[in-house]
């Protein structure tokens, strides 16, 4: 399934962020681990192992603590705010630091856009140590605005004028519509069963990818001079 990815000079190429250079679940996982050790210490194992079956199973999560180990020193805000805050530990997806890397040394430049909190996604993007590769980056709570919303793409087109434009993500309910309204190429990489948000590829047209890979090692950079 792999498909070529043309690079030049004037090459711009956009990425999305979770479940697109990371799992998003493994940040999920990070946050319980460490909430688990502030609630349960001694148990922290069991507690976390609890959480992830309540997530799994669709329950509101802290509101299950909240009933297991109930007590003054936390509340639903608290939780959220260790969950939201909380550095992660996380990496970058299988064959995403080659194809950022490769990009980087031959494009025109390198793009971000994301959807969430500022110190939650800023958080994300540090941990992964990716920051230094991408020329701008576009997050939704200090933007204004969120996907599928034309501005947050328009402000790269506006920045960087007259260049090719590329957008790389996986959630077909959002991330095209706006690629495909500009005319930019697009590349979706398909659900492997753990992404947090459902991938639709049922969905009208206007939706949905010019070309679809299963990660990003089938991602073929291909230089043009």
């Amino acid at each position: 399934m792999g498909v070529q990815l043309n690079i030049s000079k004037n090459t711009f190429v956009v990425f999305d962020l979770d479940d697109t250079l990371y799992k998003e679940l493994s940040y999920v996982q990070s946050a319980f681990k460490e909430i688990s050790q502030k609630i349960a210490d001694q148990n922290a194992e069991k507690c976390y192992h609890s959480m992830m079956i309540d997530f799994e199973r669709g329950k509101n999560v802290f509101d299950c603590l909240i009933n297991k180990y109930g007590n003054q020193e936390f509340t639903i805000k608290s939780l959220l705010n260790q969950y939201r805050n909380h550095f992660p530990n996380i990496k970058l997806d299988i064959g995403i630091d080659e194809l950022i890397t490769g990009i980087h040394t031959k494009a025109r430049g390198l793009g971000l856009i994301t959807d969430g909190r500022s110190l939650t996604q800023r958080n994300k993007i540090n941990a992964l140590g990716i920051s230094k590769y991408f020329d701008s980056i576009v997050i939704s709570e200090e933007f204004g605005s969120e996907k599928p919303n034309e501005a947050n793409y328009l402000f790269f087109e506006q920045k960087y004028v007259s260049a090719d434009f590329t957008y790389i993500g996986d959630n077909t309910e959002k991330d095209f519509i706006a690629p495909n309204k500009l005319g930019w190429d697009s590349i979706c990489i398909l659900d492997s069963g753990t992404n947090i948000h459902h991938q639709n590829l049922e969905l009208d047209q206007i939706y949905l990818p010019k070309r679809y890979v299963s990660n990003a090692l089938e991602i073929e950079i291909i230089v043009e001079e």
